[in-house]
């Protein structure tokens, strides 16, 4: 029993791990209870006694003071119980009342001081473990708390790693290039990595007209709020946003709430979009749009998604910026490089109308002779007379070539018009039947006439030439036959639309439109389209003057001509007129078999060019009109002022050495205030015109003419 108790105190007091000490105490403790008992036995069974080992008594209770376990109050409880039975399993009649008081004292006492350490032990034990329990639990409480703070950091870490990743590849998309479309594309790929979304939108601000521009929209397809689509800002989240340049959060599921804070929403809302996030996009400190992000779910996101919204809106609006001024530069260097090419274009029109006019006055001096005596005989020739048909040919080939050089005057704007306020429907309705004749039965002919057409102001027989050209040009490209559409209609154009067309001003226009659905033309074709002797045709088949003769009337009469062509798709040749607020003027029809008029009226008639002044004076002497000849201006001022009778007519050239006509018409007229005066010329100067527009009141006849014009054109002077 003395080595197991020497056992037991060498486990207790030599140092070991706590596992390894508990087993030895453990092992040790229950030997001695095992060798205590059989003792225990022993005395009080056979030797009786029990009573005389009183060092028992204090020895389960020192084991259970040192050793602390549950097996030390377990023995000490079974010690006392064992004192208990022995004093009634005892003698008592061989023991004194001295020695039995001795022994209850000393048996209640141990059981007492027993009790009490037990007690005391188990609670300092309980105590003990408990605070053992709650340092543990704290600690275990901390710990986590310091694993999810670690954990935390760590996902913050990596959000933070991958915003900036984000952030990174963003700029470096908006860094390599200016296709914004490209932009749009990839921006989207990444704000998706950062911020779940079902649609985003990048809308453009349009502050000419309160409008804006869905300039790029993925996800969730809205019908009227797709890309490239115009909305107004009134009624919507975006001119909220751009009004107050703030971001905001606007999630809800009520449709009467988006009904009735952003109305513009309501299409986005009933597709099942229920949260978004609006975000103003700001460069140089002016708002050019909104970013939008929307998600079905609702609540989907936080103010943390909308700060992280408006640093990629930062960026974005950068892109949307530099894309935005680079767009401005190219437009501005291809407006730069269009009107180039219209100066360029004016220049050579200038030059060829230089060119026209110093030939024209001469050549028309020229024409007018040939063509005015070839009428003049076939006036004479009998019908079958073998001499008829050279004439005829004579008088052919002077109509082409008086044609070509009215052409060249019309497309350098220096032919000779005489403005008239015209109904533009009442001119194609008349030319209906003779443009159907001229296109053939293959080719239909559609009439658009708007109702209630403006007013233009032109020249009646040149915006009919107009007419014919195109029809012209329309039916040789539609060889197979097609549809031949010539439609009006009233149109107001602002600053964008005759910002890039040199000479024309906003405002009211009447349209005339010819469209065919002919082969059209490639762009190669359509930038020399109007330029002189330009031709996509057969040699012989065309001069190449049609269409640079529109172009000078159109923009001769202050209009502009816009042309629209694809290959093998047709082409829509547009005119625009300035509209005018007056009444139309009234047009005389002449009669073809009326007879040619003749007078009696005295005639002073001045021309430096003797062959044109001859066939002048035969024709209106023929027809029975008094004549006063003159070769120039001081020569007719002379005739007038020596002449006692009445001049009713003063008939005269306009370009003459010396004096020109207008200044013979001024001084002939303080001599003759009654003098009617007609202006005859190939080609004029600004003197009767401006812009080649005759001045109001001035009576004009063109070279070359024939006799029938000469006498039709007297006749209309002296009757005015």
């Amino acid at each position: 029993m003395f080595i197991v108790l020497v056992g037991l105190l060498i486990a207790l007091v030599r140092p070991a791990p706590e596992k390894r000490k508990y087993v030895l105490c453990r092992f040790w403790l229950y030997w001695f209870i095992l060798l205590f008992v059989i003792k225990f036995v022993y005395e009080v069974l056979v030797q009786r006694t029990f009573f005389s080992t009183y060092w028992c008594y204090l020895f389960p209770m020192l084991i259970f003071f040192l050793v602390r376990l549950r097996e030390g109050l377990i023995c000490t409880i079974v010690f006392y119980a064992g004192i208990v039975f022995s004093l009634f399993y005892s003698d008592f009649q061989s023991i004194s009342l001295t020695d039995l008081k001795l022994r209850f004292f000393i048996t209640f006492s141990f059981v007492s001081v027993g009790s009490f350490l037990s007690a005391y032990m188990v609670a300092r034990d309980q105590e003990r473990l408990l605070h053992n329990q709650r340092t543990l639990s704290k600690e275990i409480t901390e710990r986590r708390r310091a694993e999810q703070a670690v954990q935390r950091s760590e996902e913050e870490a990596r959000r933070l790693a991958q915003e900036n990743a984000a952030m990174a590849e963003i700029g470096r998309i908006i860094s390599s290039t200016l296709n914004i479309e490209e932009v749009y594309e990839r921006f989207a790929q990444e704000v998706r990595k950062l911020i779940s979304f079902d649609r985003i939108i990048i809308n453009i601000l349009n502050p000419h007209d309160d409008t804006q521009t869905l300039s790029y929209t993925s996800g969730i397809d809205v019908e009227s709020r797709r890309s490239g689509a115009i909305v107004p800002l009134a009624g919507t989240a975006t001119g909220e946003c751009m009004r107050t340049r703030k971001s905001f959060l606007f999630q809800t599921e009520s449709m009467d709430e988006v009904a009735n804070r952003f109305p513009g929403l309501l299409p986005s809302f009933k597709t099942g979009l229920r949260s978004m996030i609006f975000v103003p996009l700001i460069s140089k400190d002016q708002v050019i749009g909104v970013l939008s992000l929307r998600s079905i779910k609702l609540n989907a996101y936080a103010e943390e998604d909308l700060r992280l919204t408006e640093r990629v809106a930062n960026q974005i609006a950068g892109a949307i910026a530099n894309a935005q001024l680079f767009t401005e530069r190219m437009k501005a260097e291809q407006k730069a490089r269009a009107l180039e090419e219209q100066l360029r274009q004016s220049q050579r029109i200038e030059a060829i109308g230089r060119l026209a006019g110093g030939i024209a006055h001469d050549f028309n001096n020229l024409l007018t002779v040939i063509k005015g005596y070839s009428e003049l005989l076939l006036f004479k020739l009998k019908a079958e007379d073998p001499l008829r048909s050279s004439i005829e040919e004579i008088r052919k080939a002077s109509q082409r070539a008086a044609d070509l050089t009215r052409q060249l005057l019309a497309f350098s704007r220096r032919q000779i018009l005489e403005f008239k306020v015209l109904d533009l429907n009442s001119i194609l309705r008349n030319m209906e039947n003779m443009l159907r004749r001229l296109i053939g039965e293959d080719i239909e002919l559609v009439y658009r006439l708007s109702d209630h057409l403006g007013k233009i102001r032109t020249d009646s027989g040149q915006i009919e030439q107009v007419v014919l050209n195109l029809t012209v040009n329309a039916r040789d490209a539609m060889p197979s036959g097609g549809k031949l559409t010539i439609e009006t209609a009233n149109v107001e154009l602002d600053e964008a639309h005759t910002r890039g067309h040199i000479g024309m001003k906003p405002g009211r226009y009447v349209m005339l439109s010819v469209s065919d659905t002919g082969c059209g033309m490639s762009p190669e074709v359509k930038e020399h389209l109007f330029e002189p002797f330009f031709t996509t045709k057969e040699w012989g088949k065309g001069t190449g003057l049609g269409l640079s003769t529109v172009y000078g009337i159109v923009k001769q009469s202050g209009g502009d001509i816009w042309v629209y062509s694809e290959l093998n798709q047709g082409t829509t040749i547009k005119i625009y007129l300035p509209e005018v607020e007056e009444e139309a003027d009234l047009l005389l029809e002449q009669d073809a078999k009326a007879s040619l008029p003749s007078g009696k009226e005295t005639i002073l008639l001045v021309e430096d060019e003797p062959s044109v002044k001859g066939f002048a004076a035969r024709v209106l002497s023929e027809s029975g009109y008094h004549l006063l000849e003159a070769a120039n201006g001081h020569e007719a001022f002379r005739i007038a002022q020596e002449y006692a009778g009445k001049i009713d007519l003063l008939l005269t050239d306009v370009v003459m050495p010396q004096m020109g006509g207008k200044e013979l018409a001024d001084r002939v007229k303080a001599l003759h205030p009654q003098l009617k005066v007609l202006f005859t010329s190939g080609y004029t100067d600004n003197t009767i015109v401006h812009h080649g527009v005759l001045d109001p009141g001035i009576l004009f006849l063109q070279k070359p003419f024939s006799p029938e014009t000469l006498l039709r054109r007297v006749r209309e002077a002296l009757d005015r």
